[in-house]
């Protein structure tokens, strides 16, 4: 195992055993992602998982990655596309470099069909592993860990993204973004050690090159939790971690988007984007959004549910991508309440800060919130909040599993599980599409 991560696990048990619970979870992700997705045969690994919305855009850009490799991004024109002028991608975000760039070897190396597969699976897996990794950075209980983990690796959200929205696919990013922000806004001598910097360092540079709405993100998120350090005990080496994990983002950001910041202010270039104020309701967060199944739901009342939303709604945007699942409203209603008792009992603060941050999620991304506000003096690039609910997820399984191992101490493996796999198959069969055959596929 890598020292970074070595350094990152200083709270595990014998770092072989943690090695072998993160092969065990891997192994579990590949095998549920097989099942889930029908990729049983080799004639499914030949057919494209999408050919929806801009899941074309996507494998163009993989196939792009294997001719030409990451020089793509600073010269994103290219002469064979687009015809007869040209495709010139100058003004418009090419986030996922580095991701694009596995991509294109494994494009080189299979197909772009077969890759692309490929690809979707690294993105369950890696959101599984960076979740799980991070819950025991908080010391979370193993197995419970491990559930919430294959809960957020088979998101609803990362199913519709799939090749359509891939970058909002890739949601491994979110885990490590809370993990730091906790981090910074705890401080008490967590920055003494090498292996937070580490994780920092890393997030950071990742975000910097990752979709900007997740960078976004995760600035506010820092900022508000350098904010809570200054406010109470000043620890320095956290507030210098904070300040510098910001720095870092933004100059790597610029570094790889050059480009398209560039391009966004040159009004002559053909691929200015054309953003507005009346994006950010047609695409905004709605609550609503968060509990309501999709219309191809499998249990029959769920989806009658979806469809009768999805016909009297003026304002469809991304259908059904914020659902949360059936376990993830449970969690975060068990979030609500949990702070609703302290709150009565006089003891609500802002830590833990699950809440209150869920709840700058929405000030923020909803309809007519901070982000609209945005819009309206000019910053319009981000008009879609609805993709932030990875974010709402994310924060109500991070607490669901500490509650979770927290109620669990003392309790046998055995006992755990039986209450944990119920749970995670549950989780599944909501959250998952419906297998597709072949030729629905095709």
């Amino acid at each position: 195992m890598p020292r970074p991560l070595l350094q990152f696990l200083w709270f595990t048990s014998p770092p072989r055993r943690e090695a072998v619970r993160v092969l065990l979870l891997l192994g579990v992700v590949t095998v549920a992602w097989l099942g889930l997705t029908n990729r049983l045969t080799s004639e499914s690994w030949q057919t494209p998982a999408s050919y929806h919305v801009d899941a074309l855009e996507t494998l163009a850009r993989f196939q792009l990655a294997a001719e030409q490799g990451p020089r793509f991004n600073h010269a994103p024109v290219v002469e064979r596309l687009g015809a007869p002028w040209g495709a010139d991608w100058s003004a418009y975000p090419l986030p996922d470099a580095p991701w694009y760039a596995v991509a294109g070897v494994m494009v080189n190396r299979l197909g772009l069909v077969p890759a692309s597969n490929v690809m979707l699976l690294l993105s369950h897996l890696a959101a599984a592993l960076a979740f799980y990794l991070c819950a025991r950075a908080l010391r979370h209980r193993a197995l419970v860990a491990a559930g919430a983990a294959l809960l957020y690796a088979f998101a609803y959200s990362v199913f519709f993204r799939g090749l359509s929205h891939h970058s909002f696919a890739l949601v491994f990013s979110v885990p490590p973004a809370l993990l730091v922000t906790w981090w910074v806004g705890a401080g008490r001598g967590i920055w003494q050690r090498r292996g937070p910097w580490w994780v920092a360092g890393g997030t950071a540079v990742w975000l910097g090159t990752a979709s900007p709405y997740f960078l976004l993100m995760f600035l506010q998120w820092v900022g508000l939790a350098w904010l809570y350090r200054w406010t109470q005990e000043r620890d320095r080496r956290a507030l210098m971690a904070g300040a510098w994990v910001i720095l870092v983002a933004l100059v790597v950001f610029l570094a790889v988007n050059w480009p398209a910041v560039r391009g966004a202010f040159t009004p002559e270039s053909a691929a200015t984007l054309q953003r507005n104020y009346a994006g950010t309701e047609l695409y905004g967060l709605k609550p609503i959004e968060l509990i309501l199944p999709p219309a191809s739901h499998r249990w029959s009342a769920a989806a009658a549910a979806g469809s009768r939303y999805a016909g009297g709604t003026s304002l469809p945007g991304e259908l059904f991508a914020p659902y949360l699942g059936m376990v993830g409203i449970l969690a975060l209603a068990g979030m609500v309440t949990s702070y609703g008792r302290r709150l009565l009992r006089g003891r609500a603060g802002l830590r833990p800060s699950h809440l209150p941050l869920t709840l700058w999620v929405g000030l923020f991304a909803m309809v007519g919130g901070l982000n609209g506000l945005l819009a309206l003096l000019g910053l319009d690039h981000f008009r879609a909040g609805g993709r932030y609910s990875i974010h709402v997820l994310a924060l109500a399984l991070f607490f669901a599993s500490a509650w979770a191992s927290r109620r669990s101490h003392g309790w046998s493996t055995w006992r755990v599980a039986l209450i944990v796999l119920p749970i995670v198959g549950l989780g599944w069969w909501d959250q998952s599409p419906q297998a597709p055959t072949t030729s629905h596929q095709a």
